[in-house]
């Protein structure tokens, strides 16, 4: 499976890359990449800088709620270890590296980690689609490609904050679901997660609610700020918020597009986002090409470096012959 895994993210990638690439005129992309103005990319690496912060004080945040013991390096070093193994694996593995990590560094079980991630990432997605609606409603532009993302996106995390939310609440479900999962082996895992409902509803109170959504609008408006001071960087014109946008589609659609890095993936999603507000492919690329850059580079170094501060063969070790009780 997981080789079959890798080939499928490795085609996707393949078929992004070319996609891109037929529609670019290399004239004028070689044009805008060497008028760069480097006070802008120096922008976007701080706008991205902060929005790692905002995303790790989140992250922390949710776990010391949960474990109040739990030190920064106990819930930052697996963190940054998933961004490197999401920045070299298909499939979105590195959430699996974040999970085994977190739960033997913090000394959680599997089932309260499983919950605070799934919390972390819903209300994540809820703020991206609040700032990207935003956007969009300052923009003002009617790109069906645009508005269908941000509706497809919302409805996704929405329904799923809302099922969270009801499955918390109703003991009843859970009873069934625990019958189920005694018959049919596949429902196990569901009927798992009895155990993690009281930690679920810790997790949703208002004000707890509140406050991750708050750190979830700001890391998703100083993400957008990567785009935005890419643009102005490579001097392409387009409304002010063509960063926000191309970030909401660059992130709704990778849960989708799923390749190693996002190599393909980023590119494609973004000069399609760029695309529908009205700039041309070669720019478009190179937009895509700097932000993706930016937003690789500096996570997998961290997440280089937490692998080296505990250990190479720990972490193998640990990722291998994992402790989920």
């Amino acid at each position: 499976m997981s080789r079959l895994r890798s080939i499928l993210g490795i085609g996707i990638a393949g078929a992004c890359v070319w996609w891109v690439l037929r529609r670019v005129e290399w004239s004028p992309f070689f044009s805008v990449i060497a008028q760069a103005r480097w006070q802008w990319i120096a922008v976007a690496i701080g706008s991205f800088f902060l929005s790692l912060m905002v995303r790790s004080i989140r992250w922390h945040t949710i776990f010391r709620w949960m474990a109040p013991d739990a030190r920064p390096i106990d819930t930052l070093r697996p963190l940054y270890v998933g961004y490197l193994f999401n920045n070299v694996l298909p499939g979105k593995l590195g959430e699996v590296a974040k999970l085994v990590l977190i739960t033997r560094f913090t000394g959680l079980g599997a089932v309260k980690s499983t919950v605070a991630i799934a919390v972390d990432r819903v209300v994540d997605g809820i703020g991206l689609s609040i700032v990207m609606g935003l956007a969009l409603a300052i923009s003002g532009t009617h790109s069906r490609v645009l508005i269908g993302v941000w509706c497809a996106g919302t409805i996704v995390f929405v329904g799923i904050a809302m099922a969270m939310w009801f499955l918390a609440r109703s003991r009843l479900l859970f009873s069934l679901l625990g019958r189920l999962g005694q018959r049919f082996h596949f429902l196990k895992g569901i009927a798992a997660l009895e155990a993690g409902r009281p930690d679920l509803i810790a997790l949703q109170t208002l004000p707890r609610f509140l406050w991750i959504l708050t750190l979830s609008i700001l890391n998703w408006t100083t993400e957008g700020g990567v785009f935005w001071a890419a643009q102005h960087a490579l001097s392409v014109p387009g409304p002010e918020t063509v960063g926000i946008l191309a970030m909401g589609v660059v992130s709704f659609g990778g849960v989708i597009l799923s390749t190693p890095g996002g190599v393909g993936a980023h590119e494609y999603l973004s000069t399609i986002a760029l695309g529908a507000v009205g700039v041309s492919a070669s720019p478009a690329l190179a937009i895509a090409i700097v932000t993706h850059f930016i937003l690789l580079v500096p996570a997998a170094l961290l997440g280089l470096g937490s692998v080296i501060t505990i250990g190479w063969t720990s972490v193998v070790h640990t990722l291998k012959s994992p402790d989920l009780s």
